[in-house]
């Protein structure tokens, strides 16, 4: 009897490591020059690009380089609503294109927007890539449920140290107080790898959109509290118990205490940090009168600063349309680079902050990188000619509905919209300027919550999105649609120069990198540099010295070159690759993880 449990056990362990399939995405990655020399004469610019891992829709854009202090406080487009202050900005953007996997060109007639030449200089370009044709690939346990009462989700991408994270984590707090967290890597099945911790709120209580974490310790805990009934907002610290309940620091931030003017009583947009201040917002709706003061925080729990953001309100002699506000509440803050991005739920004012910029000169102007008044055409309807309040707001009552806001590694923003047909984001540039509207391949009109970036250069880069395929409400939903799911993205920048490139920047010698991120799971870029045109190989290798594959083999130009290894079909463990052109080689070694 003892033998017939024992060979069950072992076959009930041998099933479930079977069906354990860990989260392990294909990447996009895009691999171009750094530096590009034209004439600016009119010609047409060819610019070779590498898309490796999955296809996807691409858009190219040139910006203006170092030019930003001389771009203060300017207002352009429609009505002067595209406001500017010392940030490069916008010359042009192409028309979004679908591009394969492997060598693509990009091309560029030296034009702006309007059609002009472009004049001779030095310009920032950048590209902007997502697998508009992949469906998406679920990434976390269901118990991370992004839509709902709270979607708002934390990606850490460093770990305590500031340092890239291998495996980032994903942090959620729902309205009650609960908090939800997820390790990327691990079986999006596997609900044992969900950690949670409970959190007591006193009667009347909800919490804001989103917590924040103290930055050298995940433990510690920061939230924004809505009393309902008063509307008045606290802020909390308390220390993450996991899979139990939090300890709240009831001494901490007693003076933290302001008036609010909350939809309902129930929501504010919370907290967000880095590793000087904790950042938050807090709104009156067009249910009480324009007013919208930011907050910059200490974490000993001090005030340190108190901005007027009624900007951010009506402004009736310049934005509001049909007796409506411009703007809704403030709904959700997203940081990167020490710059804040604002939205809201019906939000037509898009807001890019520099906090740091007003600290340091106290000027108001400073405290604003960029405003886009009308979203370029985008995340709205009223610029439409037979719209109900032409230019007015796309407000409260009415889609399109936007819930999220996120920034990726070179500032581009992706806000997610609602009920606007498969519309799952309109694209803002660096700058604010509008992109476009795109959709992930399947997307319908549910509701889109959240388009989290991760861009650390780890194995897990890319967006996490909902999957909310179903057109109504989320009770309707299957719960297998829970959590949060992946898209491949990738986005890089690079100049393009009328100079001579220098002697210095051009190749001259074999070089091979290091590939990167090492250790990797599946995929891995590997960059080199040929000094002369010629047949290149690069071949794999395992420990015992057997080739196991070959991802190049193929005549390159001189220059610098990228490519990617897929590991997906091969086993975890240490291998090698060896670059091989002419009479030139290199071997190196890399760590596969599974």
């Amino acid at each position: 009897m003892k033998k017939i449990v024992l060979c069950t056990a072992i076959l009930i362990f041998i099933g479930s490591s079977v069906f354990a399939v860990d989260f392990s995405p294909t990447l996009l990655r895009l691999s171009a020059p750094d530096i590009i020399q034209y004439n600016f004469d009119g010609s047409g610019l060819e610019i070779p690009v590498t898309q490796s891992g999955t296809p996807g829709t691409l858009v190219f854009l040139v910006y203006t380089k170092d030019k930003a202090d001389q771009i203060e406080n300017v207002h352009n487009g429609y009505l002067g609503w595209h406001f500017v202050n010392n940030v490069d900005t916008c010359i042009y953007v192409s028309d979004a294109k679908l591009f394969d996997t492997g060598k693509n060109t990009v091309t560029w007639d030296g034009n702006d927007a309007d059609g002009n030449m472009v004049p001779p200089g030095e310009y920032t370009y950048y590209m902007w890539a997502f697998d508009s044709v992949s469906k998406k690939i679920k990434a976390t346990s269901a118990a991370l449920q992004p839509v709902g009462n709270n979607p708002y989700g934390i990606l850490e991408e460093k770990d305590e140290n500031g340092l890239p994270a291998s495996n980032p984590m994903i942090h959620r707090i729902a309205f009650n107080g609960d908090g939800v967290r997820w390790t990327l890597g691990g079986d999006p099945e596997d609900l044992l790898l969900t950690e949670t911790s409970h959190t007591t709120l006193p009667a009347d209580y909800s919490t804001g959109m989103r917590s924040a974490l103290d930055p050298s310790d995940f433990n510690t805990v920061y939230m924004e509290f809505v009393e309902k009934t008063s509307k008045y907002v606290s802020y909390w610290k308390y220390t993450w118990v996991p899979n139990g309940e939090t300890i709240v620091d009831d001494k901490w931030g007693e003076d933290l205490k302001f008036l609010s003017g909350a939809h309902k009583g129930k929501s504010t947009p919370g907290l967000v940090a880095d590793a000087n201040y904790l950042f938050s917002a807090v709104s009156f709706d067009y249910e009480f009168f324009p007013m919208c003061p930011f907050y910059v925080i200490d974490y000993d729990g001090t005030l340190i600063e108190e901005i007027d953001m009624t900007r951010w309100m009506s402004n009736p002699d310049e934005y509001a349309r049909g007796g409506k506000n411009m703007n809704y509440r403030v709904q959700h803050l997203d940081m990167r680079q020490g710059k804040i991005f604002m939205g809201a739920q019906a939000s037509c004012i898009k807001i890019l902050l520099d906090p740091y910029a007003y600290l340091e000169s106290g000027e108001s102007d400073d405290f604003w990188y960029w405003i886009n008044g009308n979203g370029d055409y985008l995340c709205d309807i009223n610029f439409e000619e037979d719209a109900t309040f032409p230019w007015g707001c796309a407000y409260y009552d009415g889609p399109p509905y936007m819930y999220s806001n996120y920034l990726d590694a070179n500032l581009f923003t992706a806000v997610a919209i609602y009920d606007f047909g498969a519309v799952s984001f309109c694209l803002l540039g660096p700058d604010g300027t509008g992109i476009d509207n795109f959709s992930y391949a399947g997307d319908t009109a549910s509701v889109k919550n959240a388009n989290m970036f991760c861009d650390n250069g780890s194995a897990f880069d890319g967006i996490y999105c909902d999957n909310r395929t179903a057109p109504t409400s989320s009770e309707t939903t299957e719960e297998s649609e829970f959590g949060y799911w992946f898209i491949g993205h990738d986005s890089i920048k690079g100049i393009i120069t009328s100079k001579p490139v220098a002697v210095d920047d051009a190749p001259t010698a074999f070089a091979v990198a290091q590939n990167s991120p090492n250790p990797f799971n599946p995929s891995t870029t590997i960059n080199f540099t040929i000094p002369e045109a010629g047949n290149t190989s690069i071949d794999i290798f395992n420990v015992a010295g057997q080739k196991v594959d070959t991802i190049v083999n193929d005549f390159n130009e001189a220059g610098v070159h990228s490519t990617t290894w897929d590991a997906s079909g091969f086993s975890a463990g240490v291998y090698f690759y060896t670059v091989k052109s002419g009479d030139f080689s290199k071997t190196m070694k890399m760590t596969l993880l599974k």
